[in-house]
Formats: C-alpha cells, sequence, structure tokens
C-alpha cells in the first residue's frame, strides 16, 4: 500500500520540490532527469514508487487550484477538510515560514506524521508550542533541508566519510549572493526583498531563510555541532536605501533605471500574479519599499 501524502502551502517549493516529484516519480521513477540529476540518480528516488499525493492545500485557493490542476489531485481552501476527505499518511508542510508552526501544531494534534520545508519556525514562542505539541501527541516532526540533496553536497559528504582527507582541523565556509541573475542561481540574493522573505514578522530574518542551510550543511558534513555562533549584519541596499521606489516592479515608472528590475516569468505569472485577487500577494514588491526590515542579525549563542 502506498503512503498517502498531502502539502500545506502550494508554494514554488511545495510544487518543485515536493508536488512534482511526488506525483510524477511515483508513476514513472525513471523520469528522474526531469528534476535536474542524472539518470544515475534514479535510485535515490525508488522510494517514490511507494508514495502517492493525493491532495494540496492553500489559503489562497486560487493557488491551490492551479496546483492541483497540473499535479492531478484535489485541491483545497480548508486545511482540516482535506484532512478529513484524503485521511493522509503524512503532511508535508511548505508555507511561507510564518505560518509552518500553525499546520505542524495542527497536524500534530490530529495525530498525523508531519514534515516541514525549513525552517521549522522563526520565533521561539512558536518552536516551544512545536515541541509541546509533539510531547502531547506523542509524535516527532521532520524538517527537511534541501541542499543535503545537491549532488556537490552529497559528494564532498562521501569524500569526507571515507577518511581519505584524514582528520579534520578547521572548516572555512563561505556562500555569496549576487545581487542579480547574471550569476544564474546563485544571483537570486535580491529575490529575497521582492517577497514575504523581506519583513521580519513573515521570514524571522536571513538567519532563518537562508543561512540555515549552510549550518545545516556544515553539521551534517562534519557531523558535529557549534560551542558557540555568533552573527551580525545591516540593510545596506534595500528597503529604506533606494533614492526612489514603486509598489511593484510590473508597475513602476522606474523600470529602466532600476538595476532590479524583474521581469515576472510567465510561471509566477500564471501561479502568482493570477492569483493575487484572493490574498494580494505580490511576487513583484520593489526592493526599495521602506517597510522592509530584515537583516542577517546581530546574536550571540553559546551553548
Amino acid at each position: 500500500m502506498k503512503k498517502r501524502f498531502v502539502i500545506a502551502g502550494t508554494s514554488t517549493r511545495g510544487l518543485l520540490s515536493y508536488g512534482r516529484p511526488l506525483a510524477k516519480l511515483a508513476k514513472d521513477p525513471g523520469a528522474v532527469s526531469q528534476f535536474g540529476y542524472g539518470e544515475d540518480a534514479a535510485d535515490k528516488f525508488a522510494i517514490a514508487s511507494s508514495a502517492e499525493l493525493v491532495g494540496v492545500f492553500d489559503s489562497n485557493v486560487g493557488r491551490a487550484k492551479y496546483v492541483g490542476n497540473e499535479l492531478g489531485v484535489p485541491a483545497y481552501g480548508d486545511f482540516d477538510k482535506m484532512l478529513e476527505e484524503q485521511k493522509p499518511d503524512c503532511i508535508i508542510v511548505t508555507t511561507a515560514d510564518y505560518a509552518h508552526a500553525e499546520y505542524i501544531v495542527r497536524g500534530l494534534n490530529k495525530g498525523y506524521e508531519v514534515w516541514s520545508e525549513k525552517p521549522m519556525c522563526i520565533t521561539a514562542e512558536q518552536c516551544r508550542a512545536i515541541l509541546e505539541a509533539e510531547k502531547r501527541n506523542d509524535r516527532k516532526i521532520g524538517v527537511c533541508f534541501n541542499m543535503r540533496y545537491m549532488n556537490v553536497i552529497l559528494q564532498i559528504k562521501e569524500i569526507m566519510d571515507s577518511g581519505v582527507l584524514g582528520e579534520l582541523y578547521n572548516v572555512n565556509f563561505e556562500w555569496l549572493l549576487t545581487k542579480d541573475y547574471t550569476a544564474n542561481h546563485s544571483g537570486h540574493g535580491a529575490s529575497y526583498y521582492r517577497r514575504w522573505n523581506a519583513y521580519m514578522e513573515k521570514s524571522g530574518g536571513l538567519l532563518l531563510t537562508k543561512s540555515t542551510h549552510h549550518f545545516d550543511m556544515v553539521n551534517w558534513l562534519i557531523g558535529g555541532r557549534p560551542k558557540r555562533v555568533s552573527a551580525f549584519g545591516r540593510l545596506r541596499e534595500y528597503g529604506k536605501n533606494g533614492s526612489f521606489r514603486g509598489e511593484r516592479c510590473s508597475n513602476c515608472e522606474h523600470t529602466e533605471k532600476c538595476k532590479y528590475y524583474y521581469d515576472i516569468s510567465d510561471f509566477n505569472r500564471k501561479m502568482f500574479v493570477e492569483n493575487e485577487q484572493y490574498d494580494g500577494y505580490m511576487i513583484d514588491r520593489c526592493v526599495y519599499d521602506e517597510a522592509i526590515d530584515i537583516v542577517p542579525c546581530q546574536y550571540t549563542y553559546e551553548e
């Protein structure tokens, strides 16, 4: 019998990282190359043949229907109704970060297995609520870090675990994001300032949005945890630092002179712009919005 999955949050991550693989690889594990991996990686997705996606939910019902139609599964604007009708074995949470805790706790309270996209949550209060729900319902949740499955990271892990490098004394890790898309994927730094990620109340800051990948990856590679962590940063380029601003790129009078002008892709137009009517969410907000308040942060942790 196949394990039944539902997705809470029809985000880009929900569709691309979980929805499409679950819906398509379950039917054809050999189609792994469609997702950017080599044919030799097919065995890593063999588990997909024992999984079944049975429903998707989003508070934006238009986007839920768009994703549901693509994946060929029922779409819901009501989370509880989806669980009631589909009776899944597992819930995958891929909402905006600030809403992770809500659906994790609701899923645990109903006795379901829950997996969440990183980060698990964005505040200490949310973290405590999740831990209490785990204990109360005798359940554990899993948090997914997709960087662990990048081919280059898998190869580094294999080399390190082999012992060929000898004893490890020091790790020096640096990850740079360019401002625009001139460096292909690594050029998505400005994208955080166009979306909900730009606001602390929605994302909790870049340490959670982006750096959780890097902390997790280094910890995983070396099989350890830091005793002390310090971080600092400030907002120097975006938000109030702009000399001009608009509401969004698609109707801005400054498109010709703004180095961050973003021409919405056909994919984002269909998935987000055409469904703005349901919740007002815009995928191309001005990176100079004065309300932007995320920074990497100033923080020190000591175990």
